[in-house]
């Protein structure tokens, strides 16, 4: 067989794997998920999100949710013999609440970014969406300084030195944020 009849046959079953993963794009019980894995090979490997995703991080009425999808994974790494090949990831989505079929069209898009703000501005800026990968990290700046600034210094004596230094890095991560949210709207991309 050649490399171009190879290519084809494997582009064939990738797509068959992801049409019938879209058949159930919401995993709600065990038999959900039974029947979707009697439908694929039993060799397939199985793999979990590194990532909860979010369909769209500032609303705070969201729902989650289980999905499945297909996703290529290195067998054999580091060896001579090693392949790309598709692989069944199990992951969790934040959806709208909303009705099912509102909830699996959010559920199954490709782009959807990681939940947490941290991994979210790391994925942002690696991908080269600057403004909001900034947002992102300010979000987790500031996140970090309300830690700081409260749980930390609730385990200090108040009036101490370390407590003071504490409160002044604090405030010098709070005006750090403040700077970054000003800054990432206006961020010259280039051309």
């Amino acid at each position: 067989m050649s490399d171009s009849t190879a290519a084809g046959t494997q582009e064939t079953e990738n797509r068959r794997l992801m049409d019938t993963v879209a058949t159930v794009p919401l995993l709600s019980t065990v038999g959900d998920l039974a029947v979707l894995l009697a439908r694929l090979p039993q060799d397939m490997p199985l793999v979990l999100d590194d990532h909860v995703r979010v369909a769209d991080p500032p609303d705070t009425s969201l729902v989650h949710a289980i999905t499945p999808r297909i996703v290529g994974v290195v067998q054999d790494d580091g060896t001579e013999a090693s392949v790309l090949r598709p692989a069944l990831q199990l992951g969790l989505v934040y959806v709208p609440d909303a009705e099912e079929s509102v909830q699996a069209a959010a559920a199954v898009r490709s782009d959807l970014p990681p939940h947490s703000p941290l991994a979210r501005a790391e994925a942002r800026l690696k991908d080269g969406y600057l403004v909001d990968g900034l947002l992102d990290a300010a979000t987790v700046l500031d996140n970090t300084a309300r830690l700081l600034g409260t749980t930390a210094l609730d385990w200090m004596e108040y009036d101490g030195a370390d407590a003071q230094a504490l409160r002044t890095e604090t405030e010098r991560i709070h005006h750090a944020v403040a700077r970054l949210r000003v800054l990432a709207p206006g961020v010259e991309l280039p051309t």
